[in-house]
């Protein structure tokens, strides 16, 4: 996994096997609000590009649900469009 900040300009790298391999493991892409106890509120980050993304050497967009919405008391915090090749744009609504 490459994690990069094109902004500040950094990537991080890491690398991840086993011998009895990862069947049945599962892989997300997050972006989420800090925790100190409690949710506090997410940080308007406007929005966030993921790109490339791929679990066991497949896209996301292989694999479903397609969409996920990050919410708090019921209530969107941000949204992800839509995956296409493993990229999406997760987007802030806001923070409370």
């Amino acid at each position: 996994m490459t994690i990069t900040d094109s902004t500040e300009g950094w990537s991080r790298y890491t690398k991840a096997t086993g011998t009895s391999g990862f069947q049945n493991d599962s892989a997300e892409v997050i972006a989420e609000a800090p925790y100190d106890g409690s949710i506090l509120p997410l940080a308007d980050f406007g929005y966030l590009t993921f790109q490339n993304s791929e679990a066991d050497g497949n896209t996301l967009s292989d694999y479903s649900p397609n969409e996920i919405i990050m919410t708090g008391d019921d209530d969107t915090k941000a949204q992800p469009g839509s995956l296409l090749g493993g990229t999406f744009i997760d987007t802030w609504k806001h923070s409370e």
